[in-house]
């Protein structure tokens, strides 16, 4: 039963959009029949297609009990999706960061790599940065998770960021007059400020991660790891809102063009950048 329902999931990601649905649905039904076993894939494929309203209808509820009894019978990506969903406040349930920790550090221990992204984020907003830089340190190190896997060019970009004394988590507040950390984060460094930079470069211009955009702009605004450039800043700073969708890059921009920063002024263009920042931060 497993196997055609992964065999459908699998049909249904090369087909028109129309076999896509009956295949999906077929895949959810297959899996239903194997759900009523115990199977600990199937529970947890369950839960993601109710959790994503793929071959059924959207459920948060039932996307959680279906992950949880994967997770009880010790499913590692069910236990991981588990963590997301307290971290979250997603099927109902209350925000509880210290739970869904929990669940990552335990998905780590039955083998999901990338439980430790999540783990070392969590550290991060904790304020625990000698976990979180470890944990950072771990995800770059490790086999199992791809060079040009999301995770790990995360992970080496928080390592720099932590050499520079910046905080990754200042771009949650996108009104925060500064991207500083205040608690010395390059103390749990092994990156000189320079390598700390070159690495961000490379992410950023080999790679093109789009993440590290806004903090190139930063090191050349501050002169962090590399000269002051505030030509090379705002060009930067410019991708990053454009192609990014950054929104403490657009709102800076809509001052550095307001106010003639290191520019000429264009106030039609620091409108274009406030319009940009409403629309999106209404968005989320």
């Amino acid at each position: 039963m497993i196997s055609y329902a992964q065999l459908c999931q699998e049909k249904a990601r090369t087909t028109d959009a129309q076999q896509a649905k009956a295949l999906q649905k077929s895949s959810f039904d297959w899996y239903k029949r194997a759900a009523a076993h115990q199977h600990p894939t199937a529970l947890r494929e369950l839960g993601r297609m109710y959790g994503a309203g793929i071959g059924t209808e959207k459920k948060d509820q039932l996307s959680f009990e279906y992950l949880k009894l994967a997770a009880d019978k010790q499913d590692p990506l069910a236990t991981l999706l588990i963590g997301g969903y307290y971290e979250n406040g997603h099927g109902g349930l209350s925000k509880d960061i210290h739970v869904a920790l929990n669940y990552y550090l335990k998905a780590i221990q039955l083998g999901q790599p990338t439980a430790l992204i999540a783990a070392a984020e969590v550290y991060e907003k904790l304020g625990q940065y000698d976990k979180a830089y470890d944990y950072y340190g771990r995800i770059a190190k490790d086999s199992r998770i791809a060079k040009d896997f999301k995770s790990s060019r995360t992970a080496r970009l928080k390592r720099s960021l932590y050499s520079l004394n910046y905080d990754p988590t200042q771009l949650l507040y996108p009104m925060s007059s500064t991207l500083k950390s205040r608690h010395s984060l390059d103390q749990y460094s092994e990156l000189s400020k320079v390598q700390a930079f070159q690495s961000i470069y490379s992410l950023a211009t080999q790679d093109h991660f789009k993440d590290a955009y806004v903090w190139l702009a930063e090191c050349y605004q501050d002169g962090n790891g590399v000269p002051q450039d505030m030509a090379e800043s705002i060009q930067w700073r410019t991708r990053a809102a454009v192609d990014a969708d950054n929104l403490y890059s657009m709102r800076k921009l809509a001052y550095i063009f307001e106010q003639g920063v290191y520019v000429e002024k264009d106030l039609m263009l620091s409108q274009r950048y406030r319009q940009m920042f409403a629309e999106k931060h209404s968005s989320l």
